[in-house]
């Protein structure tokens, strides 16, 4: 009879994870429990509830933005504006952390929306381009109306922002809350001066479509941030070091 040796550092270690996590959710709890019992709802003069990243909801109804209504700024002392990621003064524009957030990010979807009107367009005139080509290498009995073109679809990139999108923060608010900046770190050491297809980055998370989303947002920042260079093949994105890219 063969006897499997385990290791006794990892006994009992998915109990352990579990109360780090539970230990971790009441910690949160008490945070904005304590620091919304210093402000009220400024219509009703209610308790606020927190409902995700520096958002609040009242008794009465009302949702508003904690940072927004009652942070100021430590460089100015002016109020605050959301940015696509972060919040700056609204004087300067120096970047001030938000006391209402615990340690989630935010997002801004209409900037997604955006790029993905950017992405379809971006998308369109390849196409085009590659037509016009592929007319001007033919003949003159070639014509171009007579080819069957593919018909409209939904696209790699499409597919995904729009479920960044269409997901509520509290889709990033899990059990393993979400690093971007871990991800940026996995992305920049899998390519290391290469590139590589989405689909072969490994999976930080055991969801695999709350990873493939968490990846997808970490590559449209890293792009922004001129880090990346990303390129739509079919059902897969080619990410490219931004200094390769040509």
């Amino acid at each position: 009879m063969t006897y499997i040796q385990t290791n006794p550092l990892l006994d009992g270690i998915e109990e352990a994870l579990r109360r780090i996590a539970s230990f971790k959710e009441h910690v949160r709890e008490l945070y904005f429990d304590v620091l919304l019992s210093l402000h009220k709802c400024p219509g009703c003069g209610g308790r606020l509830r927190i409902i995700g990243p520096s958002q609040c909801v009242c008794q009465c109804g009302r949702a508003l933005d904690p940072t927004i209504m009652f942070q100021r700024s430590r460089c100015c002392q002016a109020a605050l504006q959301r940015k696509r990621s972060h919040y700056a003064c609204s004087h300067c524009g120096h970047i001030e952390p938000s006391k209402f957030l615990f340690d989630e990010r935010i997002y801004d979807s209409e900037y997604f929306r955006e790029r993905m009107r950017q992405h379809r367009e971006q998308r369109q005139r390849k196409r085009d381009v590659a037509l016009q080509r592929l007319a001007e290498s033919h003949s003159d009995e070639w014509h171009p109306d007579t080819l069957a073109l593919q018909a409209d679809f939904d696209g790699f990139l499409d597919e995904h922002i729009e479920s960044v999108v269409s997901a509520s923060p509290e889709a990033f608010i899990q059990d393993n809350v979400f690093s971007l900046e871990q991800y940026r770190r996995m992305i920049t050491r899998m390519l290391n001066g290469n590139q590589e297809w989405f689909s072969s980055l490994p999976s930080i998370t055991p969801n695999p479509r709350l990873d493939k989303v968490r990846r997808f947002i970490t590559l449209i920042f890293m792009e922004n941030d001129r880090q990346v260079c990303l390129e739509e093949y079919d059902d897969d994105i080619l990410v490219r070091p931004y200094e390769t890219y040509d």
